[in-house]
Order: structure tokens, then C-alpha cells, then sequence
């Protein structure tokens, strides 16, 4: 009910994987990002423009970046962006390079670090995997984040 998420992980930037990500994006570098999906067994983002797209129509959020681009009020375009780019800047407009330091896709130009903010999520189910991380399917990293509109244990009393 009145339960915040706080969202922050923290990747590698030196894998111990002789240089073979076995996946996409810089060699050696561990990075990470949110994308709602539809299902949990799709491997694919749900497209921002769905109308079955609110996990990021959140009831509240704070932003912890002070000053810059990334600072202010986000609504649920913004907050989609941040979550699925991971705060990246300088992007290539046409990346085919999946070692390029500037391929946005691939997340190269993000941080390791990345801090999201707290969020206090509506009601509902939310599907959701991290795209870098999921291919030739031998990982998936995906999950669920259920938010009830009432709590599931009655608090104690006295």
C-alpha cells in the first residue's frame, strides 16, 4: 500500500570471461536494464506505445539525480526511457557494432552503476527482463513484480 522500490544494480566492467560475453554489447562488461514484457515467456520488449505498457505509470517517484540531463520529474515516457537505457548518452543513431562504446542498444555507454530512483508502483503484475541479457538462451534474466491493493497479512494488533 504504501511500499517504495528503491531500483539500483551494480554490473562488472571486467567479466572474468576471456573476453567472450556470450551474449551482446562490450566484451567483458556486465550491464543491465528493465523492459516490461507482456509475457514472461516472451524474450522480447513490450512496445512503449502499448497501451498494456504501465509498469512505469507509477503513483510516485523519486529521482535521486540532482542537476542534469537526467534530473526532474519523470513521467511514464521518461521513466520507460531511463529503465530500459540506463541513463545513456552520446548514442550512436545507427549502431551495427556491438563492440562500439556508443551503441545504445547493446547498452555499452552505460554506467555499471545505475541508480533509478524509488517508486511507489500501482496495483497490478508487472512482467519484466533485462534485454542485454538474453541471448542464445542460455540466460534469462526475468521477473515479476506483483503490487497488491490491499495488504496480504492482516498487521497484528497490540
Amino acid at each position: 500500500m504504501n511500499d517504495m522500490v528503491h531500483v539500483q544494480w551494480t554490473g562488472n566492467d571486467d567479466t572474468n570471461n576471456n573476453g567472450n560475453n556470450n551474449g551482446e554489447g562490450t566484451n567483458s562488461e556486465d550491464r543491465h536494464n528493465i523492459v516490461q514484457l507482456s509475457s514472461s515467456g516472451m524474450a522480447s520488449p513490450m512496445p512503449q506505445n502499448s497501451d498494456q505498457q504501465k509498469m512505469f505509470d507509477v503513483d510516485w517517484e523519486w529521482n535521486p539525480e540532482g542537476w542534469g540531463e537526467f534530473s526532474g520529474a519523470r513521467d511514464v515516457g521518461e521513466l520507460t526511457k531511463q529503465f530500459a537505457l540506463s541513463k545513456q548518452t552520446n548514442c550512436d543513431t545507427n549502431p551495427n557494432n556491438d563492440q562500439d562504446a556508443n551503441n545504445c542498444q547493446k547498452l555499452n555507454a552505460a554506467a555499471a552503476t545505475v541508480d533509478l530512483g524509488m517508486l511507489k508502483f500501482k496495483p497490478g503484475e508487472f512482467k519484466y527482463m533485462s534485454s542485454r541479457n538474453m541471448n542464445f538462451s542460455n540466460r534469462a534474466q526475468k521477473a515479476t513484480l506483483t503490487v497488491l491493493s490491499t495488504p496480504s497479512v492482516v498487521p497484528k494488533v497490540g
